[in-house]
């Protein structure tokens, strides 16, 4: 096997690259390539890379449980969304390539909520250490400090359809962690802050423009004439 994405983010040290990389399913963390070298070889073995790169990588990789903590949503929107506890990776049923319309049917398990209808995730924070998902949890839920928590609790209040995700997303931001949120009219997972997020949403909009613009204009319709007085 040759380098995988992952080997090749280790190798240049790219640590925002290597968190998104792990925070797919197919990630295989430990997988070697055709010299038989582990991502975190190439890391150990890389003399030009910074010792706080090297730990902060190392750590990623290293992590006996990789955790994420997300919101979850029924799938027919009839219910308010929860905000779940984080879960290792190995415990998660849906994942974030996986669309609602795939998964109809299905619930996320495991997540200390109590509720049990199918939902699907709408938005994701990870990979995190259990200490750092455990504080994101915290944060997420109630902020410490009051002007936070008065933020949060406006956000949330002024909008019911995605205010618990825009906390988490501002959140996830301040924190430097990786997040992944399902939008609909793009059928995926993406974050719209970050290159990869815009440049779907660029390829959504002029798609449909070079549709609506190719579409025949509509006739208007005929005015009848005044009536005689």
């Amino acid at each position: 096997m040759s380098d995988t994405p992952l080997h090749l983010a280790c190798k240049l040290g790219y640590e925002d690259v290597v968190s998104l990389l792990l925070s797919k399913p197919l990630t295989d963390a430990r997988a070697r390539n055709r010299e038989g070298h582990t991502p975190a070889q190439l890391v150990r073995s890389n003399l030009k890379l910074s010792e706080p790169t090297k730990k902060k990588i190392l750590e990623l990789l290293n992590e006996p449980e990789i955790y994420y903590v997300g919101t979850l949503r029924s799938l027919d929107n009839t219910t308010p969304p929860v905000l779940g506890r984080p879960l290792a990776r190995k415990d998660l049923s849906l994942w974030t390539d996986t669309t609602p319309a795939e998964v109809a049917g299905s619930s996320w398990h495991g997540n200390s909520t109590g509720r049990d209808y199918p939902s699907f995730n709408q938005a994701l924070a990870g990979p995190m250490s259990p200490s750092e998902a455990n504080h994101f949890y915290d944060e997420w839920r109630s902020p410490k400090k009051l002007s936070e928590r008065k933020d949060a609790n406006v956000i949330k209040r002024s909008d019911p359809t995605r205010g618990m995700e825009r906390v988490g997303r501002q959140l996830a931001q301040r924190k430097g962690v990786v997040w992944q949120e399902y939008w609909d009219f793009l059928n995926c997972y993406c974050d719209l802050s970050k290159p990869a997020g815009l440049r779907k949403l660029e390829l959504y909009l002029s798609s449909h423009w070079e549709t609506s613009s190719s579409s025949p204009p509509s006739t208007p319709p005929s005015i009848p004439p005044p009536s005689s007085p």
